[in-house]
């Protein structure tokens, strides 16, 4: 069997929760899918020789402004264990407040919404998350009891 790998540097993605208990989840309207855009949370790949809290430290303050009173480690995935070696870290982040504008980069185009826990709970039943990170990233936060 012929195998492609990419080359990835490791990723962090992470669960926002208000002081509200809403999820700060992002738009990007370049996202590519076949919709457009997708419902996730904020999420990238570490930069330099960050550790995968400061990457999701790093990506939930610039994509989103918000920052949290405390963020803990949930655990990791594969996005794609067939041709991605990397793993993607997941953190649930509490207290968030918005403190900041956003920091974006100057190809990205993100627009954030808090949402509601029940919106959320209703956004996974109806297939309307499709963001596998974020779908994941969701249920650890529930199953650990951070979220409903």
């Amino acid at each position: 069997i012929t195998r492609e790998f990419l080359k990835k540097r490791p990723a962090a993605v992470v669960v926002p929760i208000t002081t509200k208990g809403n999820v700060v989840c992002v738009i990007q309207p370049i996202a590519l899918s076949k919709e457009g855009s997708l419902i996730e949370v904020p999420a990238g790949y570490a930069e330099d020789d960050e550790n995968a809290g400061q990457t999701a430290m790093r990506e939930l303050v610039e994509e989103t402004g918000y920052v949290p009173s405390e963020i803990k480690y949930l655990g990791k995935h594969y996005q794609d264990p067939g041709s991605i070696k990397e793993p993607v870290n997941v953190f649930v982040a509490l207290g968030c407040e918005k403190k900041h504008a956003q920091q974006l980069d100057k190809d990205e185009f993100i627009t954030t919404l808090e949402i509601p826990q029940y919106v959320i709970k209703s956004l996974m039943a109806n297939n309307e998350i499709k963001d596998a990170n974020t779908f994941i990233a969701l249920a650890k936060a529930i199953f650990e009891g951070y979220l409903w």
